[in-house]
């Protein structure tokens, strides 16, 4: 495997996460939004951060097995 490849894999890689990390709190909210249209909620950066906030404790390595 060349050098080329390896480093377009780990960018790809660093690209896909960035994206989850910035469009993960807007489905969220699109998804709240959907299920309960009274809520309205706005998209804007406040709500982002919150919507991330709230999900944290929620990643997978907030959630680790006790060996």
């Amino acid at each position: 495997m060349t050098w080329f490849k390896i480093i377009a894999k780990f960018l790809i890689g660093i690209l896909l996460v960035v994206l989850a990390v910035a469009l993960g709190p807007l489905l969220i909210i699109w998804a709240i939004n959907t299920l309960f249209p009274t809520a309205s909620i706005p998209y804007s950066w406040e709500t982002w951060a919150a919507a991330f906030i709230l999900s944290a404790p929620f990643s997978s390595g907030a959630l680790r097995k006790k060996s």
